[in-house]
């Protein structure tokens, strides 16, 4: 199966005349300059989100809030920018919105489970401008899911 991000007629706006996204080196600098800071400071992000389980057939159980935060800074290279970065993620309680040590876990009859945040620490790569790889253009990205797995 393949999901593809593309553009609708429907959400299609008129073209920016001062940005012009379907620039190469516009767009790659744009989401640089979303992605962090040029100037090789520090910068600091956050991501709120909500992780749910869903079962073939149920109803989808929305199991976590989850709030992660970030820091990280951009370095030119040659082919672009490289990111040094780290992240941590905590999983919530849906309803209090507490950070969660343990969880009642319904698919194990409601017993209870450790509940083991994120630490992602690196989380580095370099964003080129032109080549194979995840962080490279073309941008928006070209999403692939495989059934087989």
């Amino acid at each position: 199966m393949t999901l593809r991000l593309l553009q609708s007629p429907g959400l299609t706006t008129p073209k920016d005349t001062e940005l012009d996204l379907d620039d190469t080196e516009t767009n790659f600098m744009s989401l640089m300059k979303l992605r962090g800071d040029l100037s090789g400071k520090d910068f600091f992000f956050a991501f709120p989100g909500q992780a749910w389980a869903m079962v073939p057939q149920e109803r989808n159980l929305k199991c976590f809030r989850t709030f992660g935060f970030g820091s990280g800074r951009l370095e030119k290279v040659d082919e672009g920018y490289r990111i040094y970065s780290r992240e941590l993620l905590f999983y919530l309680d849906p309803a209090t919105g507490e950070i969660l040590q343990e969880w009642s876990n319904p698919f194990l009859d409601g017993r209870k489970v450790e509940v083991v945040h994120i630490q992602n620490d690196p989380v580095n790569g370099v964003f080129a401008r032109s080549g194979p790889g995840p962080l490279a253009p073309p941008y928006p990205w070209s999403v692939t899911a495989r059934s087989d797995q």
